[in-house]
């Protein structure tokens, strides 16, 4: 009897934070149960000797928030956070939290060939912060799992983005979930 308690309660639990059950299997044991509660951490082994470490923050329930910065100039951040619906709005204003900036032609879209790697949704995001000479390209990887979403985020500035999108592009095929 308690075995068939469990696919509920976690179905419940997901429920309460947002996350959506359905394209998890129930699990069939105790066992299997832990497993898929179990957070994972997002990878970027792509990412270049010398990527200056700035801030790593573990908070309370897996949340996590790690921030470098490449060359003096590409912000990079990888932070896991709670679930949210797989809408463009509601990625929008996830987005616009994460970021704590204004965004401007802001664009999302699932990325079919991320997704299937990571067998999640996982959207492409590109947006501007910042104004003039300030103007800021941002280039984000935001997957959503069925416990955690993981949001992988770049900003450059705008007048020295085409020197550094290749290796942003590197960074973003070499994300990955540890093992």
């Amino acid at each position: 009897m308690k075995k068939s308690l469990i696919p509920i309660l976690i179905a419940v639990l997901m429920l309460s934070s947002g996350c959506s059950p359905a394209a998890t299997p129930a699990p069939s044991s105790l066992a299997e149960a832990e497993d898929t509660a179990t957070l994972q951490t997002l990878e970027i082994p792509a990412l270049p000797d010398g990527v200056e470490l700035i801030e790593e923050v573990k908070g309370e329930n897996g949340i996590s928030h790690t921030r470098w910065l490449y060359d003096s100039m590409v912000l990079i951040e990888s932070t896991s956070v709670e679930c949210t619906e797989a809408n463009v709005e509601d990625i929008a204003t996830q987005i616009e939290k994460l970021n704590g900036n204004d965004t401007s032609d802001f664009y999302a879209a699932i990325d079919d060939t991320m997704s299937q790697k990571f067998t999640y949704p996982v959207w492409r995001i590109s947006y501007y912060t910042g104004s003039n000479e300030d103007t800021r390209t941002n280039v984000d990887i935001y997957i959503q799992t069925d416990s955690m979403d993981y949001w992988f985020h770049t900003s450059t500035p705008s007048d020295f983005y085409e020197d550094y999108e290749e290796s942003i592009e590197t960074w973003i095929a070499s994300l990955a979930f540890a093992d």
